[in-house]
């Protein structure tokens, strides 16, 4: 069974070695935004929660995909967004093909924009990321 540690080493590495991205996060919303020396374009990974479902144990995780924007140039913009979706597509033919990741190809990816701080433009989304359990009781550290 990979672990989330193992998970999450998985999904730094990916972005890490993105030509299109700059700096890789892995933080909740709030230090993620409070963040004051980021290079963009950059990818924020936050862990939300964890499931079990009979033989298979499921991770939640919200991405976030960000550049700088002018405040008022919607073609800027546009092309922020378009870059921004393609990365995620690009992460989504990754975690599809991950050998020990089981991804259910279901996310939905909302655009966002950020006028207050940096006037950063970006997308965000979220997938869940499936492994099978161990369901052995000899893998159970016991006393």
């Amino acid at each position: 069974m990979i672990t989330l540690n193992q998970i999450k080493n998985i999904l730094l590495d990916y972005f890490k070695s993105h030509a299109m991205i700059e700096e890789v996060c892995y933080e909740n919303d709030f230090d993620f935004n409070s963040e004051r020396r980021i290079k963009y374009r950059v990818v924020n990974i936050e862990y939300l929660n964890s499931s079990i479902n009979n033989k298979l144990v499921s991770h939640n995780y919200k991405f976030v995909i960000a550049d700088l924007a002018e405040f008022d140039n919607k073609e800027i913009k546009d092309n922020i967004l378009s870059d921004c979706v393609q990365i995620a597509e690009d992460f989504y033919t990754f975690i599809y093909e991950h050998p020990q990741i089981i991804f259910n190809r279901i996310s939905t990816i909302n655009p966002f924009e950020d006028d207050t701080k940096d006037s950063a433009t970006g997308v965000i989304f979220t997938v869940s990321l499936s492994a099978i359990r161990s369901q052995n009781i000899c893998d159970t550290p016991i006393k």
